[in-house]
């Protein structure tokens, strides 16, 4: 939590029916390997559980699309792999908090419409 201070103590988000922290993954083999789940546990990390193949949920997901749409916005001005990571990094810190609270808060909608549809690929 060092590099990202307005996560401490769950001021991240502003409603209080909301847990401070929830571990979000895909059920990969090294999110559920005896070591992570121990640290988890020493930690107080919950995860949320959810069926494998399911990334439409994972929050993630979201951050890399809008990583990647931002990049190509500005694909003419990169020359060289050195220009790309420099432009991701930039974009990566400057992700806005209201986007990231967005996809948090909308993860119910989308568990449900998961669980409808059978754990298949969400719509939206």
């Amino acid at each position: 939590m060092k590099e990202y201070p307005q996560l401490e103590g769950g001021a991240f988000f502003d409603s209080e029916d909301l847990p401070a922290f929830i571990f979000v993954d895909d059920n990969a083999p090294p999110h559920r390997g005896n070591l992570v789940q121990k640290w988890k546990n020493e930690n107080g990390i919950k995860s949320l559980k959810w069926p494998s193949k399911s990334p439409d949920i994972n929050i993630i997901e979201n951050v890399w699309a809008y990583l990647q749409d931002k990049l190509y916005e500005i694909s003419d001005k990169l020359r060289s792999p050195d220009d790309t990571w420099r432009e991701a990094k930039k974009i990566w810190y400057d992700i806005p908090t209201t986007y990231i609270k967005k996809l948090y808060k909308d993860l119910p909608n989308r568990i449900k419409e998961l669980a409808d549809n059978g754990g298949g690929p969400l719509c939206n």
